[in-house]
């Protein structure tokens, strides 16, 4: 019979409190998002003697918490391997009877980056400078891994917290901003898909794979992108119209201008996907902006992209974290490479992983 141990190593305000609490811990999950959504973490523990509503006991917003889940032994197999997840501050505490359960953000709950609205407006700046002056504001670090860096003549942030204004024109960009631990990272979603898949997952692997769902939507995928914006040098309103081909022909000519980019860099290797043209009688997106195309094929992207979706419950796996892909296979249709966007790691008697996907076009 397969043995499986693993353990969650905790440590509250800098002291290791592991062994402490072992005996109390009922589950705990590790919530790993790609985009939008802070990362944090659910720890449900026993109460039965009420020894957290004691004034040592109980926890206080804004404490943090280290976590990490170390495997001991796997498939029989002495191993020592770590899944950091990160640093916490507690934001929420639900007392229940006979249990506590503690939730923490992987940013202080506290902090003007997500409670504060502020008002400016920024002038001949890139995307880039303004995650960077925005991160030195809060005494944050910048993680940037993306060619693509606009420069704004001007763009407004209004009545918007600062993570909601990056996180906005980032979108727009087409790139994902994710804040985790003291730092901002945005990341081209696009150059993440091209990344090898870290694991293949199999239909017929019944011991990895505990339970999955699968989505195919019709509804709500759009031809068309309509967008609006202020153009200042014809000092009007400016509406532009791109439909899916358009695009589609956009894209392709992008791709193979960075081909040819690195070629003459002498470089070995230079891929580009072909994109299937589609065409259709779908509704058109209407969105408000800075600048056409790159906003409009961000915007029918993120989109369109919802098409085909999965959700998986798997055996625990350290290397199934949001920005990574994975390989399907033996699911006839559905078969292919997806974008995780979501994981969750679970202790509650048995380790799993839980993961949100998107399927990416090939």
């Amino acid at each position: 019979m397969e043995s499986r141990e693993t353990l969650l190593v905790i440590t509250y305000n800098g002291k290791d409190i592991s062994t402490d609490i072992q005996p109390y811990i009922q589950s705990f999950s590790y919530h790993d998002n790609s985009k939008l959504e802070i990362d944090d973490i659910d720890l449900s523990l026993e109460n039965i003697d009420k020894r957290w509503f004691g004034e040592e006991w109980f926890p206080e917003d804004g404490d943090s918490i280290t976590a990490s889940i170390v495997k001991r032994r796997w498939d029989d197999e002495l191993i020592e391997e770590t899944l950091p997840c990160g640093k916490f501050y507690v934001d929420q505490i639900d007392f229940y009877p006979g249990s506590v359960s503690i939730k923490a953000l992987a940013i202080p709950s506290a902090g003007n980056l997500t409670k504060q609205e502020n008002s400016k407006g920024w002038e001949k700046i890139s995307l880039k400078n303004i995650a960077m002056d925005i991160c030195n504001k809060h005494s944050m670090k910048l993680e940037f891994y993306s060619e693509k860096d606009e420069t704004f003549e001007r763009i407004d942030q209004d009545k918007e917290t600062d993570l909601a204004f990056l996180t906005r024109i980032c979108t727009d960009q087409g790139l994902n901003l994710k804040a985790t631990e003291n730092k901002v990272v945005v990341f081209d979603k696009e150059e993440f898909y091209e990344k090898e898949a870290v694991i293949s997952v199999s239909s017929l692997d019944t011991d990895m794979i505990i339970d999955y769902k699968f989505s195919h939507t019709t509804k709500e995928i759009y031809d068309k992108v309509e967008v609006s914006y202020y153009d200042p040098e014809k000092k009007k309103l400016v509406r532009e119209t791109y439909t899916k081909d358009e695009l589609e022909e956009k894209r392709n000519k992008e791709r193979e201008a960075e081909k040819k980019k690195e070629s003459s860099k002498a470089s070995q290797r230079g891929q580009s996907k072909n994109q299937k043209s589609s065409k259709g009688s779908g509704p058109t997106k209407k969105i408000n902006g800075t600048g056409g195309s790159k906003k409009a094929k961000a915007a029918m992207d993120e989109k369109n992209k919802e098409k085909e979706t999965a959700s998986m419950t798997l055996r625990g796996n350290f290397s199934l974290l949001a920005g990574q892909n994975v390989e399907l296979t033996d699911f006839g249709k559905f078969s292919g490479k997806y974008a995780i966007e979501k994981s969750t790691h679970s202790l509650s008697g048995a380790y799993t992983t839980d993961i949100e996907l998107k399927r990416i076009k090939e």
